[in-house]
């Protein structure tokens, strides 16, 4: 128990100060390197106590610092409910924290309590354990805020940007909507910033994956257009002029041997023509969900937040970091729709097999294409043939891989940020 003078001595000496942080207490065959880590451990617990609560926190080395050793070895193991109180009077304080820290078969301990003045009771208790000593170091951070809950820090206080642990745009907009609702929370309406401002929008993906989707959906389209009127041009050839048969005494098809083929160059305009407005709307609806992913990545009006920050609802803060439905769906369905992309050639050449066997008897009722031709020599005819064979094998390539690998891409992208990342390691002040 702390004897008389040194409790004059502090009460005239101190600053008047709400919360006296003690020391840890100790076992009493505490190995050195716990009584080495104890004064370490005390200092981040009173500077982020100091950072999270509303309070003005004097510190054991503080006082021991103004006393001398004398004091620093009386407030060493001070957990009596006598003791606390005579430190809290002492100091005009309303609360004491007690802790103890401890190292136990490889694993760090420690366990702090926020005790009332005028009780002497514990109104809030927090403890965190860990392997290594810097891990323990770094979550008292984690105990302080649980100690702190229910203190309220002032709005106006000039230190409340660090104690945030945000930017002056964070601090504006705090302020701002404080003004809005005068009697609100600052912590609800610090963690209500937080999370609108941070959060990874639901909307943002679903729009980039229908766009994505609707790119996709047009992409097949255009290819099933193409694929219909590619059926229609080799139906059309061999039956009056089949490329096989050029330069033979033989052939199966309306033409004769030695020419001149029919070749049906205004379908095969048609058919590379009229899917290119098609595909030019799948390209600029990929182009409009690149904007959109463009947008979400540059985390406009969002307010920077460290992670050590103060005055936030850590449970909420937690919760809204998990990805909602939207963000979850979003990458599935661009996926989907991607493969779908990739195997459109397949659409292409099913639609062609169909067209190509629905023509095929209509053309054998006559003896003639029905619709504009061109006569070419068996020679050219052939370069003809190879040419538009070589289009269309280059528009199913270019077509399917470009738009299936841009939606598989995105896809990708979805999930790496699905979910929300609300706070920030450094923050700019």
């Amino acid at each position: 128990m702390m004897c008389l003078p040194v409790l004059l001595v502090l009460a005239a000496q101190a600053e008047p100060a709400r919360v006296v942080v003690l020391p840890p207490r100790l076992a009493a065959d505490a190995r050195t390197e716990v009584r080495s880590a104890a004064p370490g451990v005390e200092r981040s617990l009173a500077e982020s106590l100091a950072k999270h609560s509303g309070f003005h926190v004097v510190s054991r080395l503080e006082i021991a610092a103004m006393l001398g050793s004398a004091a620093r070895e009386q407030l060493m193991g001070c957990d009596a409910e006598s003791c606390v109180a005579e430190v809290a009077d002492a100091l005009n304080a309303d609360y004491v924290v007690t802790s103890q820290l401890g190292l136990a078969q490889g694993v760090w301990s420690f366990q702090a309590a926020l005790v009332q003045r005028k009780t002497a009771s514990a109104l809030r208790r927090a403890g965190v354990k860990s392997r290594a000593l810097d891990g323990l170091i770094s979550s008292v951070d984690a105990v302080a805020r649980q100690l702190a809950s229910g203190s309220r820090v002032a709005a106006d206080a000039e230190d409340l940007q660090r104690r945030l642990g945000t930017n002056d745009a964070g601090v504006r907009e705090l302020r701002s909507r404080l003004a809005e609702t005068p009697d609100a929370d600052l912590t609800a309406v610090w963690t209500d910033v937080v999370v609108e401002r941070n959060r990874e929008s639901d909307r943002v993906a679903l729009l980039e994956s229908g766009l994505l989707t609707a790119a996709a959906g047009t992409s097949i389209l255009a290819g099933a257009l193409f694929g219909t009127l590619y059926g229609i041009h080799v139906a059309t050839t061999f039956r009056f002029g089949d490329p096989a048969t050029v330069g033979s005494t033989e052939t199966t098809s309306a033409a004769p041997p030695d020419g001149p083929y029919l070749f049906p160059l205004p379908l095969v305009i048609l058919m590379l023509v009229l899917p290119v407005p098609i595909y030019t709307l799948s390209a600029l609806l990929v182009a409009a969900a690149g904007g959109v992913a463009l947008w979400d990545a540059l985390d406009r009006g969002r307010v920077r937040v460290a992670r050590n920050g103060c005055c936030r609802d850590e449970e909420r803060v937690q919760a809204a970091q998990r990805p909602g439905v939207g963000r979850r769906v979003a990458p599935y369905l661009t996926g989907t729709a991607g493969a779908c992309a990739l195997l459109s050639p397949m659409t292409v050449m099913s639609c062609g097999v169909a067209s190509a066997l629905g023509f095929m008897p209509l053309l054998f009722l006559g003896t003639q294409f029905v619709g504009p031709t061109v006569a070419l020599p068996p020679q050219e005819f052939r370069q003809a043939y190879d040419v538009t064979n070589l289009i269309v094998i280059i528009n199913w390539v270019t077509t399917s891989l470009s738009c299936g690998g841009v939606l598989l891409g995105s896809s990708l992208g979805l999930m790496l940020t699905e979910k929300s990342e609300l706070l920030d390691d450094d923050v700019a002040r």
